[in-house]
């Protein structure tokens, strides 16, 4: 029996499928990741630019046009097929939790229902200052700094960046999904960043696969199936695996 094979079957026999992906889930969206050879952060080292200097929530406050001068306006991307699988099969009956590390919002746009965003998402954005939000639609960072009509103060999207913590509420509520799940799919993610690593701990079902278009290691649960591929290609062969049975 091939992987592919052995996964349909995992997922056919799962009751409750808990699917935690990061950047690499969208970039067949267009969307970059961060930490391959072609990922945001790389480009920037490239460009002398430290990552961690730059998406750090001092750097926005400090230094507004070059931290929106990096800016990506992802808003535009459309779900690709690992989101639209997803989303089928939580409409063909199958209890399926999303967990994303991703701020895009892709998830919700393909139908899923049951998705926990860890970072937070660029969809809404608030004013630093009144706290005045506002959508998406009425900033334009790619083109300039963005203000706030009311006061003034300075806007930014609902995400979490470096030297901020993530919602305590959100990641008790992920930690527990992940606890009451039977089967773990790790995808598009190297796991480097916190809490992403350590709340796959909290797993405690029958099996745990990974798939990554680069190799990982995972050291804090055990993996009983690894896919070095795209996304959303092993989600379509394992649907059409899934639809002949």
């Amino acid at each position: 029996m091939d992987k592919y094979q052995q996964l349909s079957e995992m997922i056919a026999q799962a009751e409750r499928i808990v699917f935690f992906g990061g950047a690499g889930v969208s970039t067949e969206s267009g969307l970059p990741d961060y930490r391959s050879k072609d990922g945001k952060y790389t480009a920037m080292r490239q460009s002398n630019d430290d990552p961690k200097k730059i998406m750090h929530i001092d750097y926005l406050m400090q230094h507004p046009e070059k931290f929106f001068a990096h800016y990506v306006d992802d808003t535009k991307a459309e779900p690709n097929r690992a989101h639209r699988i997803l989303a089928k099969w939580e409409w063909t009956g199958k209890t399926v939790d999303i967990i994303t590390q991703n701020v895009d919002s892709l998830h919700q746009q393909a139908g899923s229902t049951s998705v926990i965003e860890l970072h937070g998402d660029n969809r809404s954005w608030y004013c630093m200052d009144c706290g005045h939000t506002v959508a998406y639609t009425e900033v334009h960072p790619e083109a300039e700094v963005p203000y706030c009509k009311r006061c003034g103060g300075l806007m930014r999207p609902n995400v979490i960046y470096f030297g901020e913590m993530p919602d305590r509420h959100v990641i008790e509520q992920a930690r527990n999904i992940i606890a009451q799940g039977d089967l773990l799919l790790i995808a598009g993610t190297s796991l480097t960043v916190s809490p992403a690593r350590y709340l796959i701990r909290s797993f405690a079902g029958t099996s745990v696969v990974v798939i990554n278009t680069e190799a990982i290691e995972v050291h804090v649960v055990p993996v009983d199936l690894c896919f070095q591929a795209p996304v959303g290609q092993v989600l379509e062969v394992v649907d059409t695996i899934l639809a002949k049975t």
